[in-house]
């Protein structure tokens, strides 16, 4: 597993992901390998804190735009944020998930 999977797989082209929605510094793709709907919306720049980043405001509206979809045709999701240092990336990321 590469050590910065965002950067080095996604960013690059070297992964195939479908698209979902994609700003100059956002990047929301879907996980295709769950069974749920799972979207994860990163920062592409990477970043581990949310502390005074001049991003909050675009990041917060491609989620507003991909959850009213979400919601528009499932009925409901969740948004969770990852701050963790166990994943194999150095980017903040957001997962919207919602059952089928």
């Amino acid at each position: 597993m590469p050590d910065d999977f965002c950067a080095e797989m996604l960013l690059n082209g070297l992964t195939p992901t479908k698209i979902v929605y994609e700003t100059n510094h956002v990047l929301a793709y879907y996980n295709q390998q769950q069974p749920s709907i799972q979207i994860i919306t990163f920062v592409k720049t990477p970043s581990r804190s949310l502390h005074n980043s001049p991003l909050m405001s675009e990041i917060l509206g491609v989620i507003k735009i991909i959850t009213s979809k979400v919601i528009r045709e499932h009925g409901n999701c969740r948004v969770t944020t990852h701050l963790t240092h166990s994943h194999n990336t150095k980017h903040l990321y957001w997962l919207i998930t919602s059952k089928h």
